[in-house]
């Protein structure tokens, strides 16, 4: 009810949206945050900071009352990804100001803010919600060969396993 979830993503525009409009109508003055470590929370951040911050700026405002911070339950950034690139990114959000809260697992969303493991709040006007990766429920209905969690199984050519000529890459594929 708090948050702006970002999958679907076939709907994740209009909620963008919507946010980027209630951060222009505080005049720029807004505590954007992303729940979730992983590429998806990263990446979502890093456009969320461009896009907002040129927005503000063109806009008229100051850009420095925006704040930015990436929550996230694991005690790295990137948990899945080389110690480098992990090591790069840190340092990138860093340049750009913005805070990651390592070892914080989200434990309720209120309206401005998260509650993390321990009780503690961080106050956010604009929570933006990324998960890993679900299987698309329509999956099931294909007819094409599917791992335990629903994702269609490939090869290393990314062709389907039951059926060479369905590629499945991204999202819906499990290697």
């Amino acid at each position: 009810e708090h948050a702006v979830p970002v999958k679907p993503i076939d709907g994740f525009l209009p909620r963008f949206e919507a946010a980027r409009d209630r951060v222009m109508k505080a005049k720029g003055r807004a505590r954007i945050g992303v729940v979730g470590g992983g590429a998806g929370g990263v990446e979502l951040l890093l456009a969320l900071h461009h896009r907002l911050m040129r927005d503000v700026t063109s806009a008229g405002y100051d850009a420095a009352g925006l704040s930015f911070v990436l929550v996230t339950s694991s005690p790295d950034l990137l948990p899945t990804l080389p110690a480098e690139t992990r090591g790069r990114f840190a340092k990138l959000m860093v340049e750009r100001g913005i805070v990651v809260r390592t070892n914080a697992r989200v434990t309720a969303v209120h309206d401005k803010a998260v509650e993390i493991a321990g009780g503690e709040r961080i106050g956010i006007d604009e929570i933006f919600w990324t998960t890993r990766a679900a299987a698309a429920p329509w999956l099931r209905e294909t007819g094409l060969a599917l791992d335990d969690k629903g994702f269609v199984r490939v090869g290393r050519t990314l062709q389907s396993a039951s059926h060479p000529y369905v590629f499945a890459v991204g999202d819906v594929a499990a290697i």
